[in-house]
């Protein structure tokens, strides 16, 4: 009987430590995945509905706005292309800094440079997204929590300047994702037990 309590207290143990480190690695980088491929294809929010549409409102565009010089060119690339825009000076940090005022805004600047704008993706130069990992895996009673965030202040900031502009949530999975990822920790959790008892 003792051997029985023994080999059933060593297999919690293990379950437990196998549990929180595969949820980790294995279950929340699933998640990810299943966020950013929706929101980069459907710009769709966990919560039903889309994200914003891009702002069309004009905006002040230097070299800098773009991904890269080839990119600016498009608008900028030419004396006959910048004369045909509205140019400002605006204070910065280093003096006084040269823009144009681009009509059509943000969305015109994405379709400059050939980038969707059929919806939100919260994709531009890919920092943020690039700086969003799985943070860790808290055990809690049967179960466990993994939390997916920034890793990174500046990705932290923007994911944050984001969701209070869309007031939607950006991390959080859908009804139908967290089924799957339901139906992907059941086949873990059968597999590792028998991998167990038969080990």
């Amino acid at each position: 009987m003792r051997e029985m309590e023994r080999r059933i207290s060593d297999l919690r143990s293990r379950f437990s430590n196998d549990f929180i480190q595969w949820g980790n690695t294995v279950l929340g980088a699933t998640a990810l995945k299943m966020i950013a491929e929706r929101i980069r294809k459907t710009g769709q929010a966990p919560g039903g509905g889309s994200y914003k549409p891009y702002s069309t409102n004009p905006m002040f565009v230097g070299r800098k706005s773009f991904l890269s010089d080839t990119k600016s060119n498009i608008l900028l690339g030419s004396k006959k292309k910048r004369k045909e825009l509205q140019w400002f000076t605006v204070q910065t940090k280093q003096g006084g800094r040269r823009v144009a005022l681009l009509d059509g805004g943000y969305r015109k600047l994405r379709e400059l440079q050939g980038m969707q704008v059929g919806h939100k993706d919260f994709l531009y130069t890919g920092k943020m997204w690039g700086d969003i990992k799985v943070l860790r895996t808290d055990a809690k009673g049967d179960g466990f929590t993994t939390t997916i965030g920034a890793i990174s202040a500046i990705a932290d900031e923007k994911l944050e300047h984001n969701q209070e502009r869309e007031g939607k949530e950006i991390l959080m999975v859908t009804d139908s994702e967290e089924q799957r990822l339901a139906q992907i920790l059941d086949e873990w959790i059968t597999n590792r037990v028998n991998e167990m008892l038969n080990g």
